[in-house]
């Protein structure tokens, strides 16, 4: 198994962790993609997304940044 794949349930529990409280009536999907050095969390509403929910995605990355110090953690809608 390769350092990626190693990666795979420690960012996919981090993410679910994060999602914990943030999660609004108008999403519709999570999805999340990695590298060496990038985790990407792609999110799907119904609609644009509102400020709240921005500001709860950001709130998700950030929980993730922790976990993943040496991982830029971007936010895609």
């Amino acid at each position: 198994m390769d350092k990626l794949e190693s990666l795979r349930p420690q960012i996919l529990l981090s993410v679910q962790r994060a999602l914990l409280g943030e999660i609004s009536a108008s999403l519709r999907g999570i999805t999340c993609e990695w590298d060496e050095t990038k985790i990407t969390i792609n999110c799907y509403f119904d609609g644009d997304p509102s400020e709240t929910n921005q500001e709860s995605m950001d709130d998700v990355a950030s929980e993730v940044t922790a976990d993943f110090p040496n991982h830029c953690v971007e936010v895609e809608y």
